[in-house]
């Protein structure tokens, strides 16, 4: 998976139920060194860069038709 540049941030077992959202300690076969590292202010830069590119691209197509 490596060489093809995939990199998951969870394995999991399709036998067992695995809830994120209710377990607090949920299991993950991915080793700790190939876990994805979460930064809040990376997550925040990226919501903020993806909304504002998301603007521009609207207003492009807004006000392009105006010309």
């Amino acid at each position: 998976m490596k060489t093809l540049q995939i990199h998951p941030s969870v394995v999991d077992y399709s036998e067992a139920a695995n809830d994120f959202a209710n377990d607090y300690k949920p299991y993950n076969l991915l080793p700790e060194s190939e876990r994805a590292v979460k930064d809040k202010g990376t997550q925040i830069a990226i919501w903020s860069l993806s909304l504002t590119a998301m603007i521009l691209a609207i207003s492009v197509l807004v006000f392009s038709k105006s010309w």
